[in-house]
């Protein structure tokens, strides 16, 4: 099982930015270029969890080439700050209008039991679709989303955690498939750490007619 972070690059700015502070939920991380704090952050979130990243797939251009040089430096230079194994980073080659390719590679560097973590904060403008396709590519491949984060720029400046909207494609799917096949498994799965006593009978009568029409009692 390996900690898998995808990341898109962004190209340096014309201007050069200023040092930014972002806050988050296990500390402040400093960042100049888009995909500074972000990229700290989740290798720092990883080591809470008494572990390490073991890969960062970069999605660049060869416009964004001196980023991704820039990126490779940071993680280096943060890994070893937080004491940790420094991680492969594996380039994958992206362009806006062509991403199929792109989107089979990444899921081929993917395998089973890894735990997928993404920033959405840098790339092109499409890049967010490119993530989303991976997301939903992996899960069909039993390898889901562990966490999604972004870095917000305007007004208070933090590391946001975005998992809940990339799962929400998940929550479509269940009702989707409740609504075409009657079943309700993937509502099940979806809720399951909920404690809500009126989603857990809801379900719980979901199940049973999911297991009546199953039984061919149409």
């Amino acid at each position: 099982m390996r900690n898998i972070i995808i990341v898109n690059i962004s190209a340096f700015p014309i201007n050069t930015p200023s040092v930014i502070q972002f806050a988050s939920d296990i500390g402040d991380f400093l960042g100049q270029y888009t995909n500074e704090a972000p990229i700290k952050y989740l290798l720092s979130y990883i080591k809470t969890k008494n572990a390490a990243a073991d890969m960062i797939i970069a999605v660049t251009t060869p416009e964004a080439e001196p980023a991704f040089q820039n990126f490779k430096g940071v993680v280096e230079k943060h890994s070893e700050e937080i004491d940790c194994r420094i991680p492969t980073i594996t380039p994958v080659l992206a362009t806006e209008n062509e991403m199929e390719n792109a989107i089979n590679q990444i899921t081929q560097l993917f395998s089973e039991g890894d735990n997928a973590y993404i920033d959405t904060t840098g790339g092109f403008r499409n890049s967010s679709y490119l993530l989303m396709a991976v997301v939903r590519v992996l899960e069909y491949s039993g390898i889901g989303l562990t966490k999604a984060v972004y870095a917000q720029l305007h007004g208070e400046k933090r590391i946001e955690d975005v998992t809940s909207l990339y799962k929400m494609f998940d929550l479509i799917n269940a009702v989707n498939s409740f609504s075409q096949i009657g079943d309700s498994r993937q509502l099940e799965e979806y809720f399951k750490y909920h404690d809500n006593e009126v989603v857990k009978r809801t379900i719980s009568a979901m199940n049973d007619f999911s297991d009546e029409i199953s039984l061919c009692r149409t």
